[in-house]
């Protein structure tokens, strides 16, 4: 109760800076933040908030560690996280052609939202790996949350819609900044359930095929799904 109290505060604070004509949209997001559940079973949830709030193609959330190292993922399109577009991030990634900068670097630069827009360029839109990936989901315009409290990563939100919902605006890129701190409240609740990377045999792992339907599950991927 005292946690969930202390909770409820630095949500209150969090709030202040935020508009009077968002702070509804701000204390949806916060009450989702500061639940108690652990994070894991948190952002899909904010994924699907942030779909309806911002009027999204589709959502997802990467993990990072401390260091920065993706560590897991989750996408409203599960076909997003297919074993064929991992290969196609990777390969892009390491190609002299890329415009992207890698994963860890993105989350490093700190809280921020908009870091990824300027690499959208036209090399990227005729790139294979958009093709492939964003093109084939029917995205046109991402924008890049990187949720980091100053001291640690957290990861980063990735907000998609398609050519027909139009580009993001400086508004809404203002407002995600804002929600930020209130966005990292998700991982501040003390959770003795939570999984430790370095436990190899209790991280969730799944491969998706095309189809959406999942190819491989380890058994704590099974729990967190059984869980969510």
């Amino acid at each position: 109760m005292l946690q969930k109290n202390l909770d409820l505060i630095h949500l209150k604070q969090a709030l202040s800076p935020i508009s009077q004509a968002h702070q509804g949209i701000a204390a949806t997001i916060g009450l989702l933040a500061c639940s108690g559940l652990n994070h894991t079973q948190q952002m899909p949830e904010m994924c699907h908030l942030l779909h309806k709030i911002f009027n999204l193609s589709s959502c997802g959330f990467f993990w990072a560690d401390d260091e920065g190292n993706m560590q897991d993922a989750w996408c409203l399109a599960p076909n997003f996280l297919s074993f064929k577009t991992l290969m196609s991030c990777l390969e892009y990634q390491a190609s002299g052609t890329r415009t992207w900068p890698p994963f860890q670097e993105n989350v490093l630069m700190g809280a921020v939202a908009g870091y990824l827009l300027p690499f959208q360029n036209e090399r990227f839109y005729a790139s294979p790996h958009f093709q492939a990936t964003y093109q084939a989901m029917n995205v046109r315009h991402i924008l890049d949350v990187v949720l980091h409290d100053g001291t640690r990563p957290f990861g980063a939100l990735l907000m998609m819609r398609s050519a027909q919902q139009g580009p993001f605006t400086s508004d809404e890129r203002s407002l995600l900044v804002k929600l930020i701190p209130i966005l990292n409240q998700a991982f501040s609740t003390p959770n003795l359930g939570d999984t430790k990377y370095a436990e190899k045999e209790m991280t969730g792992f799944a491969l998706i095929g095309q189809d959406g339907k999942y190819k491989s599950m380890s058994d704590e991927a099974r729990r967190i799904v059984w869980t969510l």
